[in-house]
């Protein structure tokens, strides 16, 4: 039996998806399978995919869009692997990837999930940010049980990157991408996971995201202009996120006190992010009334940013200089 299903869910991008398909090829892991879920794009991409007359390649194209969450969905069920890896097809794995993952699934065989490091890369493939994780902590534990990684994805976010993940086949079941939570609904799958199975990290660089203006962020509007990360808007990922969260919590989460205080990391974390875009988007110049239409506009998102301290603490910020608003996070920070 094959060891490895690897399934890139793809739609006309050809350019991106041959660099994808060589770094899969390229894995130390040779006992493997290759599905390309084709989103009903284009016959560019058939030839593409054939021209490598590798048997470990299948094509498994779609005859109408079925839409990105519809095809990942189908990625999650496709081959016949004990392990599935989705792998988005502008996104590539480093040669190692299977196999360090695969080392920490048997190590911990209630783990449902193993992720790893990643770099960031622009659209050419030159690497721009270099060893991140997004598990929110510099030093990650290796082993997460189900009911730890729930807390922290609701106090942090996503924490695992759909092209970092290497998953169990039984831990898929019949799971989905549920479209209701948008671009967030990678952490909806964990959420859901989490409630089963258990967690691993691998604290190695595995994988890479490929951040340019044709990616699935740019189309849920995080992505504004050219490669550079750090001009990603937050806003729409902030809401996307929190609603994503309280479905969960509201549809799995049966317990009152466990749900307050859910709810309450939820609410928090949100008011986190959005006090920093309001912060990066008008302390750069003292403008109270700009301030005060951002403090409005978050507000209208997320209504209790409106009471919470960091209202005051933005609108004296826009008064007294940015440097009062980095003294009042870092005294902040100290404290907790």
């Amino acid at each position: 039996m094959t060891l490895v299903t690897v399934a890139i869910p793809t739609y006309k991008r050809d350019r991106y998806l041959k660099d994808a398909l060589e770094s899969v090829l390229a894995q130390t892991v040779t006992d493997l399978e290759i599905v390309v879920s084709d989103n009903a794009s284009s016959a560019s991409t058939r030839a593409l995919v054939e021209s490598y007359g590798d048997p470990r390649i299948v094509y498994a194209p779609l005859r109408e869009n079925i839409g990105i969450h519809g095809n990942l969905t189908r990625c999650l069920h496709l081959g016949s692997a004990p392990y599935v890896a989705v792998l988005l097809d502008d996104d590539t794995m480093y040669p190692d990837n299977l196999e360090k993952k695969l080392a920490a699934l048997e190590e911990h065989p209630t783990a449902g999930l193993a992720h790893a490091a990643l770099d960031y890369i622009d659209h050419a493939g030159g690497v721009t940010i270099r060893n991140q994780n997004w598990t929110g902590s510099p030093d990650p534990a290796r082993f997460e049980a189900g009911r730890e990684f729930i807390e922290l994805a609701l106090a942090y976010g996503t924490r695992v990157c759909t092209s970092s993940a290497l998953v169990r086949r039984t831990a898929v079941a019949s799971r989905c991408h549920d479209e209701r939570d948008r671009a967030a609904s990678d952490l909806g799958l964990w959420l859901r996971m989490a409630l089963s199975w258990d967690f691993v990290f691998v604290n190695e660089v595995l994988t890479t995201v490929r951040v340019h203006a044709e990616s699935a962020s740019a189309e849920s509007g995080l992505y504004e202009a050219g490669d550079d990360i750090s001009k990603l808007s937050l806003l729409p990922t902030t809401v996307t996120a929190r609603d994503a969260k309280l479905r969960f919590l509201a549809e799995y989460e049966t317990t009152r006190r466990d749900r307050r205080h859910l709810r309450h990391l939820i609410r928090d974390r949100a008011r986190t992010e959005l006090k920093k875009i309001v912060a990066d988007e008008t302390l750069s110049e003292r403008r109270p009334v700009r301030t005060l239409a951002s403090l409005y506009g978050v507000s209208r998102v997320e209504s209790s940013f409106w009471w919470s301290p960091w209202s005051a603490v933005l609108l004296a910020s826009s008064v007294l200089g940015r440097g009062f608003f980095d003294d009042f996070v870092q005294m902040r920070a100290r404290r907790q």
